[in-house]
């Protein structure tokens, strides 16, 4: 099934005030889907980002075949390029001992480093292709090396040989996490793009594919295909599944066995395991017995993971095997043949562990091992802190025993949630030490300056929201404590937003609302915590998971402020405007682009009461990035002018919308001050500090002076962007100031030189 991808967005600066107009705007014209081919055709360096089981592998193997051998190109419909190209592969996992080498020597210490000595002129032959511009570098798995220094040292190095070989092509991949630390250096020398979800007609063919290859081309095959399809369809929880191809494969894999669709990733992994080694592949080898080989597998798993290893030497492997059998005596009681039996009985009759290469081991070449698929490894692993599948366990564990020195360490990221999924009520100390862990985060953020900046969540903070994302069992009062840790450190929910939005909706997602709703009314949290950001952006993905179709969701806002009864059910709906604007999550924004619900919004800007006033502010300058050409209301700037000048939020709210609303000619207003407000106004102009609630303070004075006339004249005015032109926000406020004059025909300010 071909892949499509999408380019990740350029990276605007938060203090950007028209950053969202720019994203909506690049989202049109670049941010479309394009099957694989097609973006590889078109750009020579491709960086490419997918979940685990995205098909980045899969996808780097479709390439190395493809032209390896010609012929086989043309056996797929993914659209790759007709050019003469010999790929050249590099698994980050299978080469982390030589990592840190300059990739020349990589190529050139082949025979060494692999014991094949067929290998031993392979650089000599390929520099020629390297110069020509005839190879194709694939470099998979950036996140598998798990040392940050060694995988910033790698990626330098890629960029000194693309240097050297300019000619040559290059996709190199990498799991989202992990991802980021490298990523300013990548974007240098790639394109960066991103494994999209597989479309609806992507998970019917395979489907089809599947059933096909299971049943052959019968009726009966072609319906069973249809009716997996549509039960995948009518379920948002195996939707998501399904959008992973390797989930997908494995959700199809677990239906032959089972006979039915498991309900979630860790019963998916359950089932899938419990499938290959049990009833997959029967007419060809002997089935295997669960209680015999998981824990022996778990066991490998746990000992491969501790060690930040992905492979391991055949040796290493029966080392590992006899060490569970003396440690772990349930897998002494089951084990029915030698550890060496065991692991060729394991790969023939399932493929989860597999041989796959040589390496040097001192002076001989041996066989490495690894599980067929990273996943397996930390599924396997979780398995093994739950059900005590390691050395040194006692009936005093929990799972939190031998997970409790990893919590922080990168490569846990998926096994720690597995693992308090698995575990069930027996969770509790796990979820209590990652939420005591979590709350020591607060404190940083809130002491934080960068109140504006991206945010990478913590360790703890991503463990426990992927724990609770995943349906973990917590006790009542561990649930609500850790919500509200991760209501308080969401931050608009930006960070992993696919996380944020399964536990929205989710069944802790009523819950996690109410908690986020109940932090942002109660005014205690600084503003650096971004409560109303979040609470926005939670009313916005339950509202569209209420509505299939987004002009209903639409009409449920509508009718709620039209009918405008319930005070805080109105400011919920606003706020559910802006979270939808601000989060920029759904193609369907321009919903709220039309004149009427700009013309209600701006009533309930005119309304006493503040709490809507406040929210309906809100609402109203983000909207105006969505649609410029409605102009506020001369009543509502007079209003909004008037706000600007009290204390406390409201005044920085009315100066962020005056700074996104700008852009109407300066006749359309003139606003009149007193002596004191022009004062004010001069002096926050004046100020040396332009952040945080500041910043939206003096777009505000920057605004009111504009039109007001005379509070400071045009050449000072000029003046202050002059010193500010380093500033995109300033720019690009400037630049909606000159448009509004533009179109009055006059300019009589002086243009500053401020770069655009």
């Amino acid at each position: 099934v071909p892949l499509d991808v999408v380019r990740i967005p350029p990276e605007f600066p938060l203090t950007d005030p028209k950053r969202e107009q720019k994203l909506s705007e690049w989202q049109e014209s670049d941010g479309r889907g394009k099957a694989f081919g097609e973006a590889f055709r078109d750009n020579r360096r491709i960086a490419l980002l997918a979940f685990p089981g995205g098909g980045k592998t899969l996808l780097l193997k479709r390439l190395a075949v493809a032209y390896a051998e010609p012929k086989r190109r043309k056996l797929s419909r993914d659209q790759l390029p007709d050019v003469t190209l010999f790929p050249v592969m590099i698994r980050c996992r299978e080469w982390r001992d030589h990592i840190q080498k300059p990739i020349p020597t990589i190529l050139n210490e082949l025979s060494q480093i692999t014991g094949q000595t067929n290998l031993s002129n392979f650089w000599d032959a390929i520099v020629p292709m390297l110069r020509r511009g005839n190879i194709i570098l694939l470099v998979d798995g950036l996140d598998e090396i798990h040392v940050d220094a060694h995988r910033t040292t790698f990626v330098e190095h890629l960029e000194r040989f693309l240097e050297d070989y300019p000619k040559i092509r290059l996709v190199v991949t990498s799991r989202e996490a992990g991802f980021a630390l490298i990523a300013p250096t990548l974007a240098r020398f790639c394109q960066r793009w991103r494994v999209a979800p597989l479309s609806e007609e992507a998970i019917a063919l395979l489907c089809d594919y599947w059933h096909k290859l299971m049943a052959g081309d019968k009726p009966e095959a072609l319906a069973e295909a249809a009716e997996t399809t549509a039960r995948i369809m009518q379920s948002s929880a195996l939707r998501r599944l399904a959008e992973n191809p390797l989930l997908l494969t494995m959700l199809l894999v677990v239906k032959h066995g089972a006979g039915r669709l498991p309900p979630d990733r860790v019963s998916l992994y359950d089932r899938a395991v419990e499938v290959l080694l049990d009833t997959w592949n029967i007419k060809g080898h002997e089935a295997l017995n669960v209680k015999e080989a998981v824990p022996q597998l778990a066991y490998v798993a746990f000992e491969l993971h501790k060690q930040g290893k992905q492979t391991a030497t055949e040796h290493e492997l029966i080392k590992l095997l006899e060490a569970a059998r003396k440690y772990v005596p349930q897998i002494t009681r089951y084990a029915r043949d030698t550890p060496h039996d065991f692991v060729k009985r394991v790969e023939l009759r399932s493929s989860l562990l597999v041989e796959a290469g040589l390496q040097k081991d001192g002076h001989k070449t041996v066989p490495f091992y690894q599980f067929r698929h990273l996943t397996f490894q930390e599924y396997l692993a979780a398995v093994a802190a739950v059900e005590g599948h390691y050395r040194g366990y006692t009936s005093r564990d929990t799972p939190l025993t031998p997970l409790n020195r990893y919590l922080e360490g990168e490569e846990w990221k998926e096994v720690v949630p597995m693992a308090a999924v698995l575990a069930r009520k027996q969770a509790e100390p796990l979820l209590v030490r990652l939420n005591t862990l979590a709350q020591k985060a607060i404190a940083n953020r809130i002491r934080s300056d960068d109140d504006m900046g991206p945010i990478k969540l913590e360790n703890a903070v991503q463990l426990l929201l992927t724990s609770l994302a995943e349906e973990a069992e917590a006790s009542p009062d561990t649930l609500s404590k850790s919500l509200e840790v991760l209501a308080l450190l969401a931050k608009g929910c930006r960070d992993d937003s696919d996380l944020w939005r399964t536990l929205a909706i989710g069944p802790y997602g009523i819950e996690f609302e109410e908690k986020a709703w109940q932090l942002y009314t109660q005014g205690f949290q600084p503003e650096s915590l971004w409560l109303r950001n979040t609470y926005a952006v939670i009313a916005a993905m339950r509202l569209h998971n209420r509505h299939a179709v987004a002009a209903d969701a639409h009409r449920e806002v509508m009718d709620c402020l039209q009918k405008g009864t319930h005070s805080e059910e109105i400011r919920r709906n606003f706020l559910a405007i802006s979270g939808d604007i601000w989060s920029s999550t759904h193609e369907t924004l321009n919903i709220w682009s039309d004149n009427d619900t700009a013309t209600l919004v701006e009533q309930y800007i005119l309304s006493k009461d503040s709490d809507n006033t406040e929210a309906a502010l809100w609402a109203r300058a983000l909207l105006h990035d969505r649609e410029t050409t409605i102009r506020p209301k001369v009543g509502t700037l007079e209003l909004v002018a008037n706000l600007y000048f009290l204390d406390g939020s409201i005044a920085s709210l009315a100066g962020f919308f005056l700074g996104r609303v700008v852009g109407f000619p300066r006749a359309y207003w003139k606003p009149q001050f007193d002596a004191d407000q022009k004062e004010r106004i001069v002096g926050i102009l004046e100020s040396d500090r332009v952040d945080g609630r500041d910043r939206s303070l003096w777009h505000g004075a920057l605004v009111l002076s504009y039109y007001a006339r005379g509070v400071v004249d045009d050449s000072k005015l000029g003046s202050l962007l002059e010193q500010m032109k380093d500033r995109s926000d300033v720019a690009n406020l400037m630049t909606s100031l000159l448009a509004g004059k533009s179109r009055e025909g006059s300019m009589r300010v002086r243009r500053p030189s401020v770069t655009l």
